[in-house]
C-alpha cells in the first residue's frame, strides 16, 4: 500500500485531559505530533450534475445564440458513466446478479435501480462492445497462433454454447445454440484463419469449412485421456505416451531457453520413431474385434482404442507443440479465457434470455482483452460509455 505525500484529511488526536478541559479553545500550550497512523478508506457517493442550455441575444448581430447539450446527455434524467461502468462491471465482472446488483449500488451509493434499468445498461455496454467485433475479429485472423474452444452456459433453461477464439493478447467469445461445425462458423473466425489453430481435437474443427488452418491439438487434454486409460484400464503404454510427451515439453523448454526457435530434425526423427513403437505396443495390447452381431452405425470400438487411431491419424497435429515452436504445448489460453462464464454459471445458475448470455460474452470479451493488455477494466467500460474507447493499444 502507498501513501500520498499530502493526506486529504488531518485527524488529531488530543489527550482525554485536554479534550474535557474548558480551557482547551483557548489554550496555548505547545504541541508537537509524536506518532502518526493512516487510514486509507474509499467514500462512494452519488452527484448529480445539471446541463442547462444557455441562450445568449448577440448584441453585436442581433442574432439569438443557444447552446447544446454534450454528447450523452441525452434526456431530462439519466445515469451517468461512472454509475454504468460499475454496474456493468459488477454484473460481468464480478459476476453478481441483477437484483444483487441493485441492492449493491443503493448500499454504497444511494441511488435505486431497477433490474430492468440494469438489464438495459448491460445492452447498451453490449452493443457497445459489438461495434468492436470486426476489429477483434481482423486482430484473431492475422495472428500466428489461434486458441479456439467451447463450453456449454445455460441460457433460459436451455444449453447454448460459447465459443472462444483468442490469443495472448486477443479475446472474442460468441454464443450459438449449437456446438459443432454450425457454431463455429457463425463465430466469423475460423473459416477465414490460415494459421495454426489449436484445440482440444474436437471432430468439428476438422470439417472441411476449416481446411486453410494448420491444426495443433492440445497436450493437456491428450495427458488427461491417457491419465483415464491408467486409472480404467491399466495399461503401461499409455504411461510410456505420458513420459514421451512429458519429455518432449521439457525438451523444448530446454531448447527455447538456449535461444533455439526450432527442434534439430534429427531430434525430432527420434521421438517421432519412439512414439510410433508406444502406439504399436498399445495395438498389440487393444486389437480390433469385430461384433458378434451387425447392427446399423459404426460398430463401437471402445475409448481406448478409439484414442490410439486418434494418435495415430493425428500424429502431426499431436506434437505440432515440438515441431513448432509457436505452438503452446496445452490450449490453456481458450480456456482461461472463458473460465468466467463457468464462474457466472456458478453464481447466477442461468441466463435469462439469449440476449442475456449474448451481452455477458461480448462485454467479456472486451474486459478479458483488457485485462491481457495490463488495462484497467472498469476505466475501459467507463471509456465505452463515454464513446472514447479504442483497441488502439493492440498496436
Amino acid at each position: 500500500m502507498r501513501l500520498k505525500d499530502e493526506p486529504d484529511v488531518v485527524l488529531q488526536c488530543l489527550p482525554s485531559d485536554c479534550i474535557a478541559c474548558r480551557h482547551a479553545r483557548k489554550c496555548k500550550a505547545q504541541r508537537s505530533v509524536v506518532e502518526t497512523r493512516n487510514v486509507v478508506d474509499v467514500l462512494i457517493t452519488s452527484e448529480q450534475s445539471r446541463y442547462e442550455c444557455v441562450q445568449v441575444l448577440c448584441p453585436r448581430s442581433g442574432k439569438t445564440l443557444k447552446g447544446s447539450f454534450p454528447e450523452g446527455v441525452n434526456t431530462h434524467l439519466q445515469y451517468g458513466t461512472n454509475l454504468k461502468a460499475m454496474v456493468a462491471a459488477l454484473s460481468s465482472f464480478g459476476m453478481v446478479g441483477a437484483s444483487r446488483i441493485c441492492e449493491l449500488v443503493e448500499g454504497l451509493a444511494g441511488v435505486s435501480l431497477s433490474d430492468g434499468t440494469v438489464c438495459n445498461i448491460l445492452s447498451d455496454c453490449a452493443d457497445r462492445c459489438k461495434e468492436l467485433e470486426p476489429e477483434l475479429r481482423k486482430r484473431l485472423l492475422a495472428s500466428e497462433v489461434l486458441h479456439c474452444d467451447e463450453t456449454g452456459i445455460r441460457v433460459n433453461g436451455r444449453m447454448q454454447w460459447a465459443h472462444t477464439a483468442a490469443t495472448d493478447r486477443v479475446t472474442m467469445i460468441t454464443v450459438h445454440p449449437k456446438r459443432g461445425v454450425e457454431g463455429i462458423v457463425a463465430g466469423g473466425v475460423l473459416p477465414h484463419y490460415e494459421g495454426v489453430v489449436a484445440h482440444d481435437c474436437w471432430s468439428s474443427y476438422y470439417n472441411d469449412a476449416f481446411k486453410h488452418a494448420t491444426h495443433a491439438c492440445c497436450g493437456a487434454h491428450i495427458d488427461r485421456e491417457l491419465e483415464g486409460v491408467i486409472q480404467n484400464h491399466r495399461q503401461r503404454w499409455a504411461k510410456s505416451m505420458q513420459n514421451l510427451l512429458a519429455k518432449l515439453y521439457k525438451t523444448k523448454s530446454k531448447l527455447t531457453a538456449r535461444g533455439h526457435s526450432n527442434a534439430p530434425k534429427k531430434l525430432v526423427q527420434e521421438f517421432s520413431a519412439g512414439y510410433d513403437r508406444i502406439l504399436e505396443r498399445g495395438f498389440s495390447r487393444n486389437p480390433y474385434q469385430e461384433p458378434k452381431e451387425r447392427k446399423r452405425g459404426k460398430p463401437k470400438k471402445g475409448k481406448v482404442l478409439c484414442l490410439l487411431e486418434r494418435l495415430r491419424d493425428l500424429k502431426d497435429d499431436v506434437l505440432r507443440f515440438f515441431t513448432d515452436f509457436r505452438v503452446p504445448f496445452s490450449n490453456n489460453i481458450a480456456e482461461r479465457s472463458f473460465r468466467m462464464s463457468k464462474l457466472k454459471m456458478k453464481t447466477a445458475g442461468s441466463f435469462r434470455s439469449a440476449d442475456g448470455g449474448s451481452n455477458f460474452c461480448w462485454i467479456f470479451s472486451i474486459i478479458d482483452t483488457v485485462r491481457k493488455n495490463g488495462g484497467n477494466p472498469f476505466k475501459a467500460l467507463e471509456q465505452l460509455f463515454n464513446n472514447s474507447f479504442s483497441l488502439a493499444f493492440l498496436d
